[in-house]
């Protein structure tokens, strides 16, 4: 049995166990019994009126937030700005200064186009793009399309330049700079690191590239070693989503959402389970776990592309490998200073993965290691009691992830 096989193998036997522990189930689990006893009975009903609930739903599924408490643009993702741009694939938001004056230089984010744009914008105490606006910078984001059929021939290369390029060169007009600080997170961060090595191969001279810096969010730029998500990335289970792509033109957004959920299943489904439906309790009030529940649909040419060029081929990370808008693709040319944000309990960003990106670009790297996950390791605010932590410290082409670790040492905050 090959690598791949057994790694599946592994990750459903997993499921398996989780979906079969005893507290899922009513007979198995005390803690049910219990509620039951104390309300009466009230606990069962509740948890069957959530289960109606759900299955109620036009796209039935578990809840794993209380939807009703946040609206967008009222409590949540209502840092002020407004619309400064807007084509086909996306609108570019420009947030309303903070300071009275601000930096030349703007900060342009390229935002994962698997959810809504404003996870950098969620409640006020743990909004990046306030604390930004604050410390006196101009901030741009991307907000995409959620694309239906008419868009199934939305490409890779068009979120690369009608998205990512053309966010840069509008917020670049504004603020009449040269320059601009990018940021990619997740899928955006793997779309800016293609940008940046297209931008190095087209423009001989480094002062006609319109980056300064960059950074990356939780990113992936080699696939090599994709952790549990490796399962659904093999080629049996690309040529199974090209085939439910082939009738609408696009992947629903229901199918992305449940393989996250399956990499964390007894966080993110079993959890929620005996929350819900054995204790009758209704879903958490989350800013963050309403974000992830927003999601949106993937179009069928960019879908494809990116699972097979990225993901099974892993041609991003090989010299020359990657043709994208007319030039052959080098990591190792990038010569702009990057700032790289991994963390360490991430399920779909493993951070081992995301410290390659430090060996293969060109330029100065500091790389900065978070203790939480995907989400919550970036959605990280300097609260004063905070007990998360994370590592932090410069990168050589030499060192590789568990020499950096054990270079570095653990700050609180």
């Amino acid at each position: 049995i090959d690598l791949d096989d057994r790694r599946r193998f592994c990750f459903w036997i997993t499921q398996m166990n989780s979906a079969l522990s005893s507290s899922n189930y009513l007979c198995t689990n005390p803690g049910a019994w219990r509620r039951y006893i104390n309300s009466k009975g009230k606990s069962f009903q509740k948890g069957y009126d959530n289960l109606l609930e759900d299955l109620q739903k036009e796209n039935p599924k578990l809840s794993l937030v209380d939807e009703s408490a946040f609206k967008v643009g009222e409590n949540i993702a209502c840092t002020p700005g407004e619309v400064v741009f807007k084509n086909e694939l996306m609108e570019l938001i420009q947030y309303y200064p903070e300071t009275e004056s601000t930096y030349n230089i703007p900060v342009v984010f390229i935002q994962p186009w698997i959810n809504k744009y404003y996870i950098f914008d969620l409640s006020s105490y743990n909004s990046f793009v306030r604390y930004l606006l604050k410390k006196g910078f101009n901030v741009f984001i991307t907000s995409w399309k959620n694309p239906d059929s008419q868009h199934r021939d939305v490409s890779f290369e068009d979120y690369l330049f009608d998205g990512a390029l053309t966010a840069i060169e509008v917020a670049r007009q504004i603020c009449m700079s040269t320059k601009v600080h990018a940021t990619g997170y997740c899928i955006g961060g793997t779309v800016l690191a293609s940008l940046m090595a297209w931008l190095n191969k087209r423009y001989a001279h480094q002062e006609n590239i319109p980056v300064v810096d960059w950074t990356l969010f939780s990113t992936l730029v080699d696939f090599s070693e994709p952790g549990d998500l490796g399962v659904f990335t093999g080629k049996p289970a690309i040529e199974a989503v090209e085939k439910l792509m082939k009738d609408d033109g696009y992947l629903d957004e229901k199918y992305i959402s449940l393989s996250f959920c399956l990499l964390n299943s007894d966080s993110l489904i079993w959890r929620y389970v005996i929350n819900n439906y054995l204790y009758g309790q209704k879903p958490p009030r989350s800013d963050i776990l309403f974000w992830n529940n927003d999601g949106t649909n993937l179009p069928e040419a960019m879908c494809s592309y990116y699972l097979r060029e990225f993901y099974l081929n892993n041609r991003l990370a090989g010299k020359n490998q990657m043709f994208l808008g007319g030039f052959s693709l080098d990591l190792g040319c990038i010569r702009q200073p990057l700032y790289n944000v991994g963390a360490q309990q991430d399920h779909i960003s493993p951070w081992q993965q995301t410290f390659q990106t430090c060996r293969l670009v060109g330029g100065p790297v500091r790389y900065v290691l978070t203790s939480e996950g995907h989400i919550t390791g970036i959605v990280n605010p300097p609260l004063a009691k905070s007990k998360k932590k994370y590592r932090v410290g410069d990168t050589k082409a030499i060192m590789d992830c568990d020499e950096w670790f054990s270079s570095q040492e653990d700050i609180q905050g």
